[in-house]
């Protein structure tokens, strides 16, 4: 097995996602290997976090840290091209310019571990204002709708962004680059978007606050449900929250909590009530105690963390019915896929109050069997290996289709 060097934009942090599947791969190759050389191009959330709370010692303390992570990436970019075994995560965060001349300088493949759908779309969250559904007008190379719709970068604000997606294509298509996905769809709209010949390896995601939920499920007696329905997800468009707005418009014998601020760009039924909260100060407790948790993200979601912990925090789950996201890949038993329409989605979310709620036990055996992802530097060590071993076939569940 070939030395692992993984370069990430963030560092192991629990404030945000990425930081929290860094922390895991930290602490996963600290236990049981294998031995893995992690190199961190920024601080920028730490500090950002920091400046937040109103440390402002700790904040100047990480913005340095920040800045000289930066600058020992950039001297040290000819060293890191030369490491046998490269993954980059988060290449947003690293620096697109700096990824770009990385590659460039590199002679053996280099892996990308896919976090969202930023390979092709450069708002990352590939959803469009005011839709109700994933946007793929960008799949398969056709950027300049990118133009059409003034798509501006995210999570950085990167005009060089667009060139980057657009210089990764060759790239991938001759193998030069490979992917790393979290789950099926995700494989698949990468195989879409490049073509047939594009190396795609999924491996799952764990992230280190996924070690500690199954020992907090919650027990078979349930207390008074405190809400109907609590929105689990971050206060963003492509999370779904002005759907869940609309959503909670078309049911006003319902009761909504939304765990952030009120937003003040739209209309706010009166049967929602906004409690900033986050899931270790109330919102885990909030969404044990609810009828239904609704996580509505509209964009072609990989595994996203609030979707699991609903899963296995709720009486039920009601996501919205998009067939690229990852919650399309589970079955009927452990989510309710509502309708894009709020008419129907009404009628819908109502059936499935009206319905028991799922079972523990098959919450439990899903989560367990989720849990092999938990060896996941193991699977992106061995994806190299396997493709030295088998080529650059596809996995078996690659072939099938899905809605243009």
């Amino acid at each position: 097995m070939r030395p692992l060097t993984i370069i990430s934009g963030v560092p192991p942090s629990l404030t945000v996602g990425a930081g929290r599947l860094i922390q895991h791969l930290v602490v996963e190759a600290l236990t049981w290997g294998p031995p893995v050389e992690f190199v961190y191009a920024g601080n920028k959330g730490e500090a950002a976090a920091a400046y937040r709370a109103g440390k402002l010692i700790r904040f100047s303390v990480q913005a340095c840290v920040h800045y000289l992570r930066k600058f020992r990436t950039k001297i040290s970019l000819g060293i890191l091209a030369r490491r046998p075994h490269v993954v980059l995560i988060h290449f947003q965060e690293i620096g697109v310019l700096w990824c770009r001349n990385f590659l460039l300088k590199r002679t053996q493949p280099t892996w990308i571990y896919i976090l969202d759908a930023s390979f092709f779309c450069i708002r990352s969250y590939n959803h469009l204002p005011g839709e109700s559904d994933a946007c793929l007008l960008c799949l398969s190379g056709q950027y300049e709708n990118a133009l059409k719709n003034r798509c501006r970068p995210f999570p950085v604000d990167n005009s060089d962004t667009g060139d980057f997606i657009r210089f990764l294509h060759p790239l991938v298509t001759a193998g030069k680059v490979r992917l790393l996905a979290q789950n099926e769809l995700s494989a698949l709209l990468m195989r879409r978007h490049y073509g047939p010949g594009a190396v795609v390896r999924v491996i799952g995601l764990w992230t280190s606050d996924m070690n500690d939920i199954v020992e907090s499920f919650p027990s078979e007696q349930l207390p008074e449900p405190a809400f109907d329905v609590v929105y689990h997800g971050d206060a963003k468009a492509a999370k779904g929250l002005h759907w869940a707005l609309g959503l909670a418009l078309a049911c006003p014998d319902l009761s909504f909590l939304f765990p952030c601020l009120q937003p003040p760009d739209h209309e706010i039924p009166v049967n929602c009530t906004f409690r900033p909260m986050r899931w270790e100060s109330g919102l885990r407790d909030a969404i044990h105690r609810s009828n239904l948790t609704l996580a509505p993200s509209l964009w072609s979601a990989p595994i996203e963390g609030a979707l699991v912990k609903s899963i296995l925090h709720s009486r039920r789950v009601a996501v919205v019915a998009v067939e690229s996201s990852f919650s399309s890949e589970l079955t009927s038993d452990l989510v309710c896929r509502l309708s894009q329409e709020f008419t129907v989605a009404a009628k819908q979310l109502k059936s499935r109050l009206a319905a028991p709620p799922t079972p523990q036990v098959l919450v439990r055996s899903w989560f367990l069997e989720s849990r092999k992802a938990a060896r996941l530097v193991h699977r992106i060590a061995m994806a190299e290996e396997e493709v030295a071993r088998d080529g650059c076939l596809p996995s078996s569940k690659i072939n099938q289709s899905i809605k243009s």
